[in-house]
């Protein structure tokens, strides 16, 4: 309406203004010029504001479209089935005419029989349904974040099936009809018009839709076939790192009142303490960890490397602790890891993925060599880190994202930690009757901190929720097809 779309306007108008108010003044002139042209939007309320609708859109779409075609299979089978039963009707409705019953009241009668039955299938599918979606939601729920979804239907819904019941009716029963009503009287009323065959019209129309049939089904089918694949891909995929049997311990010190200057002294003495707890393997602390669908990237200056643009410089970023490679048996390729030395007193330095060397430093050896950065909101002035290891690629963000450049900083040489930190603890034994220990250690450190604790191989089966629900529906509707 129109105060809709007067708040939109309002809104494009205040964007430039807020945007020159927070332009970063450490950016690049290109990104600052795109940061300028920036504006924000309005959107309805009515429809929500759900990472979960954005994040599940694409998958639901495609298993709209397989229910689509299913639909279109059986409705095609249908029609067949109306014409030859109209086939075995041609002497009635040959009788009916000859009587005086008008075409029109054949059709009439013979879309009612395609209404009722379109009903039927209606009243079953919608009941199918019910149960269906809360399947389907279970299914996407995980432990770590539930799904809770109203299902209850309402107006849009059953308008929804009206709609499609009426459609289907129409669509699949007219053409049966009206071919039923093209009978030849003499023909039909003859002694032998029971056994009579149909006119080339009708095997036309029926050999037709058992050839749109056979086509939507293969398309099902090897639709299904690739969606299995890519899961099948996608659960052989080395991540770069070993997910079995890590605790990932979530640590937030904000309503502790933990100051910034105690912060990195407080996750030191929480990593001892964790490495102390019977049955841990190994412990390490990381700023974000993989998967999580957190990321920090910059640009990262490395020493001899001259970028055509920015994207040739940006780069991932972590901070850990030393022994965060050997916890997330990430092997270390060439150099060393990060030691108890390596603190705010000490030079700065860095380790860096495979593909990250490869990037900025070709086929010379990366060890020595520096990177430089800069700190967000400073001068751009920027400050040099040697490079001291190299480690295999591992993913970051995305289970099936290509090779990406990762860098990672010591966590003793944050000056200013945020409050917030993650401990990978390896276990001996099934990690998650590591749980009362490990929160009876950290409480031993700050017992005003928040906890949070989950599993890292069911934080990698999360992600595949998605691509694992479309393979797992899609299959049983293919062979529904076939």
């Amino acid at each position: 309406d129109d105060s809709f779309s007067q708040a939109a306007a309002r809104m494009k108008l205040l964007s430039a203004e807020v945007n020159r108010a927070t332009l970063p003044p450490n950016w690049d002139p290109k990104d600052q010029a795109e940061y300028l042209k920036s504006s924000y939007t309005l959107s309805s309320a009515a429809g929500g504001f759900s990472p979960t609708g954005s994040q599940y859109r694409e998958a639901l779409f495609t298993l709209m479209a397989i229910v689509g075609l299913v639909l279109l299979i059986a409705c095609a089978n249908v029609a067949n089935l109306l014409l030859a039963r109209a086939s075995a009707r041609r002497r009635e409705f040959a009788v009916r005419i000859a009587v005086g019953a008008s075409r029109f009241r054949i059709v009439r009668q013979l879309l009612t029989e395609s209404l009722f039955l379109s009903i039927l299938g209606a009243a079953g599918g919608f009941l199918l349904a019910l149960a269906g979606s809360r399947l389907l939601i279970r299914l996407i729920s995980t432990a770590d974040s539930p799904l809770e979804i109203d299902l209850s239907p309402d107006l849009r819904v059953f308008g929804f099936t009206i709609a499609a019941t009426l459609l289907t009716a129409l669509l699949f029963g007219l053409a049966p009809a009206l071919q039923a009503t093209r009978v030849d009287l003499e023909q039909a009323l003859k002694e032998n018009a029971r056994s009579a065959s149909a006119g080339p019209s009708h095997f036309n129309l029926r050999k037709g839709l058992i050839v749109g049939q056979v086509a939507l089904s293969l398309v099902l089918l090897v639709a299904a076939g690739l969606f299995l694949g890519t899961l099948r891909n996608l659960l052989t995929i080395d991540p770069g790192f070993d997910r079995r049997n890590v605790l990932i311990v979530a640590m937030d010190v904000q309503q502790a009142s933990v100051p910034a200057s105690q912060r990195v002294r407080i996750f030191q003495e929480t990593l001892e303490h964790l490495r102390r707890v019977p049955g841990v393997a190994s412990a390490s602390s990381s700023l974000i960890v993989p998967l999580s669908g957190s990321s920090w990237d910059q640009s990262a200056h490395a020493e001899g490397y001259a970028g055509t643009s920015p994207d040739d410089m940006l780069t991932l970023f972590n901070r850990v602790s030393p022994d965060y490679f050997r916890s997330m048996r990430i092997p270390l390729l060439t150099g060393r890891d990060f030691n108890e030395h390596d603190n705010l007193h000490s030079p700065k330095v860095i380790i860096v993925s495979e593909s990250t060397a490869r990037h900025f430093f070709g086929s010379t050896n990366a060890l020595g060599k520096t990177i430089s950065l800069d700190r967000p909101g400073s001068d751009r002035t920027l400050y040099p880190y040697e490079v001291i290891g190299v480690v295999k690629d591992a993913k970051y963000a995305q289970i099936d994202e290509k090779p990406v450049r990762v860098a990672y900083l010591a966590s003793a040489q944050d000056a200013d930690p945020w409050p917030n930190m993650s401990f990978e603890v390896r276990s001996q034994i099934p990690a998650e009757r590591l749980i009362p220990s490990l929160r009876a250690s950290v409480a031993e450190v700050n017992r005003a901190a928040a906890l949070e604790f989950g599993m890292l191989d069911r934080r990698v089966d999360d992600y595949l929720l998605r691509p694992c629900a479309v393979a797992l529906l899609s299959a049983p509707f293919g062979l529904l097809a076939l």
